[in-house]
Formats: structure tokens, sequence, C-alpha cells
């Protein structure tokens, strides 16, 4: 039953709200928003742990993953109910006028990427690429093991989102209508956890409403929230983890629950997306700093503790990469050039290049007149330091994969581009906005938190090599930034300001929101289009020449069908999906004649072959077993063992 993919998103709320009734008992009264936090730590803890398990022992399977959602349901339940007892609302002011239309902003985006995420199909091209065809052969292996393939991210990529999603397939009996919400709740935890830090900044309650419109509305964020991307993820267990780190800071205490969950989520975190390492680190600083002033030597052994837990939960990832590739992240970039993510010399001149160029992209903005004037500053401040902004040592170029630096440039059709104009010129007020906040306190906290942020930059900066497509790995440098922005803002000067800054917030977003590939309205309306032809929107292939393909292959009904992959001329989960919901039973995929073979794993010969154009016939690698070509679908043609197809 499809609608058994959301169970893990129940369990999430009657975690969330068993756990909070729990710390309810005893005074103080805990926020709501730890509460929150925890439960999403303790759930993607349970999905890490038990996906890695039943893969293992090869039980990815319906009846061990509902068995598997339905204890903690259970559980969280009973909790439930033991705790249940009249639910008194504390006392809160009225909300003034700004409060209750700032909250009216952040219901509107919210709804409108829960809708989005909802109608439209996964198709962002990473997506179709590697995250979900992943999903599509651990289903149907029943593990997480390697497998051949021609696409190396689907092997060494770390994989807590797509455990998410396996899990929601496997319980959806193969849909993918529940994958987008993984991300939306990242959206969500991302926003409350910025403005639990504006709290800890000491903004009241208006400059944290305020300062979670600020995250939701990055356009970046918004545009992720639609889809399957891990990226958002790893912002969200960012942002949590500056929330409690800041609360040690402030409260000058961590007790061994907090340390556990700031050791699960730093695990979490890298088990997310390989940027994890490098946001880590200054979240690492941060935290060594925190817990020394609290315990001093003690704390050696605390911080040891948390890496040993970032170890044990990435252990499964670590092992298949070393078995396969010989090291824990994968095969050496040389092999590889799409993998060549790393800078190839650290210095300071490389260092101010891609600080150059992450600014040129994440400022432009609509106007034309304005990116000119930027890219003139750009080009002059690179020429007056001697800088190469197309430096290869630390630029990613490589055909049909990254371009070169080409410039300011807006992209409000481009979910990778996408610069935040607006964040940008409030990051730029912020020490305005700091210099008028009356708690000297507080501005200095916020000026010290700020290091953390302006840490993650710099050390992206230092470490990766620059595409076109970073701005869609900054995510968490916006998000960390806002809540600053919102309590620099705070000041009594400030108060005519505030209002437009709410609306500007939506004025900024709405270009991206009509134009990028899932909109609600506007020229990429999704409602007005087919799965299909959703799945194929980014890419030059014909939506017809694939329908066509899928009925063709409806006469393979009723068999057990194995669909051999090759040199595809689009994404393979465009093909995987469409044939999964029209063949019964459900085919099997397999990729002939892989570029990245799997030990011990011979290739098995398919019933029929799937390629881009190709010769009249293919001949399997290992078999021998030669494939005659028997149709052609435009830039698809589809092979069989024999010329009739029978």
């Amino acid at each position: 039953m499809p609608a058994l993919a959301i169970l893990p998103l129940l369990t999430l709320v009657l975690c969330f709200g068993a756990l909070h009734l729990r710390r309810s008992v005893t005074p103080p009264a805990p926020d709501w928003r730890d509460s929150l936090f925890i439960a999403i730590v303790l759930v993607a803890l349970w999905v890490a742990v038990s996906t890695e398990l039943l893969g293992y022992f090869q039980a990815l399977r319906f009846t061990p993953i509902l068995i598997i959602w339905l204890i903690p349901i259970l559980v969280s339940g009973v909790m439930l109910v033991r705790a249940a007892r009249p639910w008194t609302r504390p006392h809160q002011p009225a909300l003034n006028w700004l409060e209750r239309n700032s909250l009216a902003l952040i219901g509107l985006v919210l709804f409108v990427t829960l809708i989005t995420a909802l109608l439209a199909p996964p198709n962002n091209i990473d997506s179709l690429d590697y995250h979900l065809p992943r999903i599509v052969f651990w289903m149907q292996q029943h593990s997480l093991a390697d497998f051949p393939t021609d696409y190396v991210p689907q092997l060494v990529m770390p994989g807590l989102l797509e455990y998410w999603g396996l899990n929601s397939m496997i319980l959806g009996h193969g849909s993918d209508w529940a994958v987008n919400i993984f991300d939306w709740i990242s959206l969500v935890l991302m926003g409350l956890a910025g403005s639990g830090i504006a709290a800890r900044l000491g903004g009241k309650r208006d400059i944290q409403i305020l300062a979670m419109l600020l995250i939701v509305t990055i356009p970046m964020a918004y545009g992720m929230a639609t889809t399957f991307k891990p990226e958002l993820m790893e912002a969200m267990f960012i942002e949590v983890l500056a929330y409690w780190l800041l609360g040690i800071f402030v409260e000058r205490r961590c007790s061994p629950a907090r340390l556990t969950l700031l050791a699960i989520t730093f695990g979490l975190l890298a088990l997310t997306h390989g940027t994890g390492y490098l946001y880590g680190l200054p979240l690492a600083v941060m935290t060594v700093i925190g817990l020394w002033r609290w315990k001093k030597w003690k704390s050696i052994g605390q911080v040891v503790f948390i890496g040993l837990m970032v170890l044990l939960l990435n252990i499964g990832y670590y092992t298949r990469n070393i078995k396969e590739f010989g090291a824990p992240f994968g095969p050496a970039p040389a092999l590889h050039p799409s993998l060549q993510l790393i800078n190839s010399a650290f210095t300071p001149s490389i260092l101010a290049e891609n600080l150059l160029r992450d600014i040129a992209s994440m400022s432009a903005g609509p106007s034309h007149t304005i990116n000119v004037i930027l890219e003139k500053v750009i080009a002059d401040t690179a020429q007056s330091l001697n800088l190469n902004l197309q430096d290869p040592r630390a630029t990613q170029s490589i055909p049909g994969i990254a371009k070169p630096y080409d410039g300011v440039a807006f992209f409000p059709n481009n979910e990778y581009r996408i610069s935040w104009p607006l964040q940008m010129f409030l990051i730029v007020l912020i020490p305005l906005g700091l210099w008028s906040y009356e708690d000297k306190l507080n501005r200095r906290r916020c000026w010290y938190f700020m290091l953390l942020p302006l840490g993650c930059l710099l050390t992206m900066a230092a470490i990766t090599r620059w595409e076109q497509q970073e701005n869609h790995l900054l995510i968490p440098v916006p998000a960390l930034l806002m809540p600053v922005a919102a309590v620099a803002v705070s000041a009594n000067i400030w108060r005519y300001f505030r209002p437009v800054l709410a609306i500007s917030t939506l004025v900024v977003l709405l270009p991206f929101a009509l134009l990028f590939p899932r909109s609600l309205v506007g020229q990429q309306a999704i409602e007005f289009h087919s799965r299909l032809d959703l799945l194929v929107r980014q890419h030059t292939f014909s939506a017809r020449e694939l329908r066509h393909l899928t009925a063709w292959m409806q006469r393979f009904d009723g068999q057990s069908l194995i669909i051999g992959l090759h040199k595809l001329s689009l994404p393979p989960y465009a093909i995987e999906s469409m044939l999964l919901s029209t063949i019964h039973p459900r085919p099997k995929f397999t990729y002939f004649n892989a570029s990245i073979s799997v030990p011990g794993l011979p290739e098995v010969n398919p019933t029929v072959v799937i390629s881009g154009p190709g010769p009249r016939r293919l001949i399997h690698r290992d078999t021998r077993t030669t494939y005659f070509r028997i149709a052609s679908f435009g830039a698809l043609d589809v092979y069989a063992r024999h010329k009739s197809g029978e």
C-alpha cells in the first residue's frame, strides 16, 4: 500500500510528541524546538542503524522494514498514552501584526513547497543520475552492497538521505511519491533551528520568527525542499549542531545525554554528504572550545567519544568503499575526473580566488546593471591581487559536467546556480545592525558566533574546487548567518525596516518560485505536465520517445524481466521509474558491460538491453552473449538475444 511510505514521517511526529511530554514532566519546561531536534536525530539514527543491519543480512524487504518502523511507532504511542494529561497552553503575549504576517509568509512558503514536493517527481539531475538509481539497486538486491555501474557516485556517496528514501520506497511498494518529503522536513527544521539560534543570541519572539522567514526563503533552500537531494538535510544537521553548541557556550554545561546527541549528529552529518566533513571542521573547533571552557582537560575524552561515534555510524559506508576502491571515500580522482572535488594546491591565492567567485555567484540579482558593476569589482580585485579566476588547480572544469567561471549572472531558472541577493545584502548589513544593538553581551555573542559561518565559507573555499553549481553546496553559510542578521535589525531604529524586510523575502524569491523546474505556477507549472514530461524536463531527451518505449516494453508483462542499461542518453532513473510503474512483476535492472565492476559479482545476462544509439548488435563482455537491435525509439535502442525478440 503506497500510503505506508509516510510511516517515517509518522514516526518522527509521534517520537516528538512522546519525547516532549516526557521532558515536560520536570521543570523548567523544555523548548519544543529542542524536543523536535532530538526527535529527528533519534529517528535518523534509527534509520541509519536499522538500514545498515538489515542490509548486512540482505533483509531490505517489505516485512522487515514494516516491523522496523512499527517498533518506534508503538513505543512512542505507548509513551504518549501513559504521559497523557490535560494540555494547557502556556501563556504567551498576543502576536503583534508583524509576527502574524511573518508567520503567514512562512506558512505560505512551507505550504507551497510541501504541495510541490508531493506533486512533482524528484526530477533534479543528481537525483535522477545517482541518488535514486542506487535506491532501485538496493531494493532489488535487498542490501546496501555495491553493484556494477556506470556511475561511480552511485557507490561512493554517503547515503543517509537515500536510506530514508529506500525505507519509504520499500514501504510504498516501489513508489517514490513520498521521497521529496524528507527535504521538506529538513527545510522546516533548519528554519526552526535558526529561530532557536536567534533566541540564544538575544532575539525576542518577533526576531526569532523573522530569522526563520529569512532562512526558509533562501532560494536554493526553497528549491531543494521540493526534491530529493542531500544538501538540505546536511544544512539542517549543521544548523541543529550550531544551535546545540551555542547552548553550551550560553549555559556553560553539557550533560552526558547532550554530548551523546552531539556525537550522533556529527556522525549523521558525515553520513549525509561528503561536504559534511568540511563543514564539520569549524563545528568541531567550536565543540572543542565549548567543551574545554566547561571541562578543561576532561573534554579530551569527550572529543574522542564524538570521533568514535562518527566512525561507528559510518563504518558500513567506509567498509564498502574500502572493499571496492581500497579507500574509505572512494577511488582516486585521477581515475574519475568527476570526483576531482579537492583543490590540487592549498595557497592563499587559491583561497582568495574561490572566495571572490563564491561572492560573485551568491550576490547576483535580477538587475543587470548591478551585476555588471559587481562583475567589474570582482575582476578588478582579482587583477589587482594577481589572481586567476580560471585557475585550473581550483576550478572544476569538465566537459559535460562542470564549466569554468563565467562572471556574475542571475539564473532564476537554475536550481544549482540561483543566488540569494537579499540574504547577501543582510550579511553586509550585519556590522551596522550590531553596532546599534543595545545588549552588549549578546552583541559579543553574535560577533563570536559569526566566526562559525565564516569558518565554514573559508574551509569550503580553501579545500574544494570551485564549480558553477557551488551555490547548492553553500546553503549552510547564509542559513547560519540569517539568525545573526535578524538579531542585528532588532534595535528600535530598525522597526520600520523589519516589515519591509519581511515582504522583500517573498518578492526576491518570486522569480525563482515561478521559473525553477518544479514550479506550481508560471512557465514551469508542474500541474499541467505528466510525470514523464517532468522526469525529462531538464534534459534534451524527448518525452515522446520514452513514452513509446514504455508502451512497447509492456509486452513483457507477466515475465521475470531483467533490463540491461547501456550508455544511456538520459538519466537512468527516468527509465527505471517509468518501467517500474508499468511492468508487472517489477523488472530488475543491471548495467550492461558496466564500466565499474564489483569483484566476485559477475554480470548476469539481461533479458533485453536498453541503450543509447549504438551498433546493430552488442556483445556481453563476460558471457559473450550477442544481443541484436530489435527496436529503436529516437535516441534509445532496444536489444535482445534473438533477432525475433523472443
